[in-house]
């Protein structure tokens, strides 16, 4: 029953970012699609977490939009699912036909995983995950880049896809993630708080 529920979500999630005739706005599709995604699996799987699980993971990686040190908390909320909040920090630096901007950008994001160890059979020392994320961006950049009529603050909503190995409470993770900010992956360590 998992798979045929897992195929008629993935059909529905074509049908919604993918249909032309569907003319809802692309953050429209995506909320409505991480809605899709969140019914359509409340049912199934053991995260490592379980429902009542917590961890702390610490990551940096690389983006599309700089080289980003992260700190994050999650907790279990259903057997297989979780939310979290995480905090980042990234430097860039952006050149235009004129001049090169430096700039420093803090991040903060919701998120919220499914992971799809019991659908798959996994060890609970593993963990595959998917979810969805809501951030917001402060970019501090110099004055004469903001001049340029471009802005200092940005939301975005992306996806991410993971994989997390458990050595006892320690854990290594890597994770890419895609969102309407930037793209880009981070590997880091976890410690689980249970």
């Amino acid at each position: 029953m998992s798979i045929i529920l897992a195929l008629n979500s993935i059909r529905v999630v074509f049908y919604l970012l993918l249909c032309p005739q569907y003319k809802l706005f692309r953050v429209k599709r995506l909320y409505l699609l991480s809605l899709v995604l969140m019914t359509s699996i409340l049912t199934y799987a053991q995260s490592p977490l379980g429902d009542e699980g917590n961890q702390f993971s610490l990551a940096s990686g690389y983006t599309t939009a700089g080289i980003p040190v992260v700190a994050s908390y999650e907790m279990g909320v259903y057997p297989n699912i979780s939310f979290g909040i995480e905090a980042s920090y990234r430097m860039f630096s952006e050149s235009t036909d004129t001049a090169t901007f430096d700039h420093n950008i803090a991040g903060l994001s919701f998120f919220g995983n499914y992971y799809f160890n019991e659908m798959l059979n996994m060890d609970e020392k593993m963990g595959l995950y998917a979810g969805i994320n809501f951030s917001y961006y402060k970019w501090f950049s110099p004055d004469d880049y903001l001049a340029l009529g471009k802005s200092s603050s940005t939301f975005a909503v992306g996806a991410q896809l993971g994989y997390r190995y458990y050595f006892g409470s320690f854990g290594l993770y890597i994770e890419g993630v895609g969102s309407t900010d930037h793209v880009g992956g981070k590997f880091g360590l976890t410690y689980r708080l249970d």
